[in-house]
């Protein structure tokens, strides 16, 4: 696909699964006093993942998160 770049090197790469959830929603929310989680970004990581990143550090401090329709229940796949 990229002839220029025959016989380079490749350091590094990104790769990774989709992380799909049941309710097709991205999950945000709080597991203990020092311990949270944002997941589930259902094939929208690069966009979905700055999103729930200021979101996070916004919950972290205390803060009040509007995401209506961020799906905050951890349920197990059947």
């Amino acid at each position: 696909m990229f002839p220029q770049t025959r016989g380079v090197a490749v350091d590094f790469r990104w790769s990774g699964f989709v992380a799909m959830t049941l309710s097709y929603m991205p999950h945000m929310g709080q597991l203990g006093a020092r311990s949270f989680y944002a997941m589930g970004y259902n094939g929208t990581g690069v966009a979905m993942a700055s999103l729930m990143g200021r979101s996070l550090a916004k919950k972290t401090r205390g803060e009040a998160v509007d995401l209506p329709l961020i799906d905050n229940r951890l349920r197990p796949i059947p």
